[in-house]
């Protein structure tokens, strides 16, 4: 198991581009969090807020170089996500000119697609009227 992980690692470098400056900067804040995460967790009084679990769909060859990277270096993976999404969230709160179209692209996306699943709902549910007649009233 060791040696598959090794080569896995040795594949990584050997197909990882250099970072961008920009990219270590991120990396260097999530590092420093990290370091810090006991105090960061603590609220005003000094008693430790509580975690809430999320889960987050990654596919699985990322998810393998995120657990590879988190064994090389031991630093629990749960803990760079963590800090990646609160990097990312002064951005979201506040999208600058360049970002700002691509958000509005994928809620309009979203709203496409939620109201093409509605439609079809409903003419799933007309289609079964007219095959089976109405629904009782203590089944709405």
């Amino acid at each position: 198991m060791e040696n598959i992980k090794d080569a896995f690692l040795q594949e990584l470098t050997l197909t990882s581009t250099s970072p961008s400056e920009h990219a270590e900067r991120v990396v260097l804040d999530v590092l420093h969090r990290i370091e810090h995460k006991n105090q960061i967790r603590k609220d005003k009084t000094g008693k430790r807020k509580p975690l809430v679990c999320m889960t987050v769909k990654i596919p699985s060859d990322e998810m393998a170089k995120i657990r590879g990277f988190s064994d090389k270096w031991r630093i629990p993976y749960t803990d760079i996500t963590r800090f990646l999404l609160l990097n990312a969230m002064p951005v979201l709160y506040s999208p600058s000119d360049e970002v700002k179209p691509l958000l509005e692209a994928a809620l309009n996306n979203y709203k496409a697609r939620k109201l093409a699943e509605e439609q079809r709902k409903a003419a799933w549910h007309a289609k079964q009227e007219a095959a089976y007649g109405p629904k009782p009233p203590e089944w709405t």
